[in-house]
């Protein structure tokens, strides 16, 4: 018996008998209907109350460390402003982090620019003032005007010193001056 009588013994088609059952279909040519979804309610949160959270000494600690630590890099960075082109890595990392504590003493002062954050009205009022001092200051952005750049100065608003800045007389000493 050769290989090809042996094949078509073993891979003969069966005659179909009208007892059988028809084949089973593949699952791809089965059409299932997806899954029903049930919607799930939707939860309603419910709004909590703002806590509020008074500033505490603590905070203005660390506030008052940030501004000391800001002027810091400012007398560094001031002290560093001759250095050649080649040495400014170092300069710019410092102008960098002293920018970013600036942004974080506004910010810091902004948020906390509520009546609500104080215990007493007169706490209050001494932030605000704390604020103004700070504010109203010309806080130089280091890494928008470095100090190797020369600024122009207005002179039209009175006397200013080498880096622009304008004088600060204490009245006492003009006072006993005159």
């Amino acid at each position: 018996m050769g290989l090809r009588e042996m094949k078509s013994r073993i891979f003969k088609s069966k005659p179909k008998s009208p007892n059988e059952p028809p084949p089973i279909p593949t699952t791809s040519a089965l059409h299932v209907p997806p899954p029903i979804q049930r919607q799930q309610p939707q939860k309603v949160l419910q709004k909590q109350p703002e806590k509020i959270a008074y500033v505490t000494a603590e905070n203005i600690r660390e506030l008052r460390e940030l501004i000391r630590y800001r002027y810091a890099l400012d007398v560094e960075i001031w002290s560093m402003r001759d250095v050649k082109w080649y040495q400014r890595d170092t300069l710019h990392a410092k102008m960098t982090r002293s920018d970013a504590a600036l942004t974080t003493i506004k910010s810091t002062l902004d948020s906390w620019d509520r009546p609500e954050f104080f215990e007493t009205q007169d706490e209050y009022a001494r932030f605000r003032e704390i604020k103004r001092k700070i504010v109203s200051g010309d806080k130089r952005n280091w890494t928008a005007n470095p100090p190797w750049e020369k600024q122009e100065m207005n002179q039209s608003t009175g006397p200013f010193e080498k880096d622009g800045r304008p004088l600060q007389y204490d009245i006492r000493v003009s006072m006993t001056r005159s």
